[in-house]
């Protein structure tokens, strides 16, 4: 249980700093639809809000229901 908080918090942590660093060079980033900075942007919230719920036990870390 430990251990799935503690990734939890490692992907919010990275997924917020990815965002932060796609967002501040947002104009260098390739401008094709899959590599844009919006897409990378919509990556990393998706990431971040799984491991919100993971880390509350809404989830499991991997996409799994948790068991009662």
């Amino acid at each position: 249980m430990e251990k799935e908080k503690l990734q939890s918090i490692l992907i919010l942590v990275f997924s917020v700093i990815f965002a932060l660093t796609v967002y501040i060079f947002r104009a260098d980033v390739p401008t094709t639809w899959y590599l844009s900075a919006e897409a990378l942007m919509a990556a990393a919230a998706a990431a971040a809000l799984h491991s919100i719920l993971s880390f509350f036990g809404v989830i499991g870390l991997w996409g799994s229901k948790k068991k009662k």
